[in-house]
């Protein structure tokens, strides 16, 4: 984790075995993205996809312990199949929840890059308020990520 004039950063580089078409698909397929974009344990519903620079997007995240987060943003770059880029924020739709932990205009961006047979991708994502936010942020990816690989691996 980067610290950068207080702002908080992760970035996370995997390679997958499939083309970067395949793997840019499953960022922009509202159906791809419920079966990979939650951590372990939550389910994911895609309740608006507007997939254009400007376009807004929305999806609400079902925790196992049930809390439910809401996710939205804007797509601020859609360059298929080599960049994606776009705001996240989470705000937390449970009563009582600590709003002081929710995540406001944070930035995400998913570069790919052939890499032999496969996908080198890397996430950044940055304007974390908080170290813990980030921390958490990053626990979630990398489940996320595992379970983008096993999407991604099937028919590749």
């Amino acid at each position: 984790m980067t610290e950068i004039a207080g702002n908080h950063r992760i970035e996370i580089t995997r390679v997958f075995s499939a083309r970067p078409e395949k793997v840019f698909a499953a960022w922009t397929d509202p159906q791809a993205l419920t079966s990979w974009l939650c951590p372990f344990g939550n389910r994911l519903q895609v309740e608006k996809l507007d997939l254009r620079p400007g376009g807004r997007y929305a999806m609400r995240m079902q925790g196992a312990d049930g809390r439910d987060n809401l996710i939205t943003g804007e797509y601020l770059v859609v360059d298929p199949p080599t960049c994606l880029e776009f705001t996240w924020s989470v705000e937390f739709l449970r009563a009582g929840a600590d709003r002081s932990q929710e995540q406001k205009n944070s930035r995400v961006r998913i570069d790919l890059a052939s890499d032999g047979a496969g996908t080198r991708l890397t996430l950044t994502h940055d304007r974390f308020s908080t170290k813990s936010a980030a921390a958490d942020h990053r626990h979630g990816w990398e489940d996320c990520l595992e379970k983008l690989s096993a999407v991604t691996a099937t028919n590749s």
